[in-house]
């Protein structure tokens, strides 16, 4: 089998295999719609318990980042993983899908941030 390479130089591309490029794509998610969620709704709040005791959301982002790395390496490294390796996306990807939840339910039940949108709009 093929040796895979985690170590990016020049123009040689990184080749990962599928389920560790699922697990990047939902911790990004993950990242990102933690900080739109918290960004656009003040009333809204980060439920993962590392960031109070990390000190703060990038630090906790920076330390969900570094994890990740690891994950994926351990990925990588094994060269046969059995089909339940598929369930590490998965349950990566349940925060995504809560915070898009959390996002839209504010939208919809908090008519002032419609307005400040609204206001927003106007400015432009």
């Amino acid at each position: 089998m093929a040796q895979r390479s985690l170590i990016v130089s020049g123009n040689v591309p990184l080749k990962l295999k599928p389920v560790s490029k699922v697990f990047i794509a939902a911790e990004a998610l993950d990242i990102l719609t933690t900080f739109v969620g918290l960004s656009l709704q003040p009333q809204m709040w980060e439920a993962n318990p590392v960031a109070g005791v990390l000190g703060g959301l990038v630090q906790a982002a920076l330390f969900k980042l570094l994890v990740s790395v690891a994950v994926v390496y351990v990925i990588e490294k094994v060269d046969s993983w059995p089909r339940l390796i598929w369930v590490v996306p998965l349950m990566a990807s349940t925060p995504v899908v809560w915070n898009l939840i959390s996002i839209s339910v504010e939208f919809i039940y908090a008519p002032e941030m419609l307005a400040i949108f609204s206001a927003l709009g106007e400015l432009k």
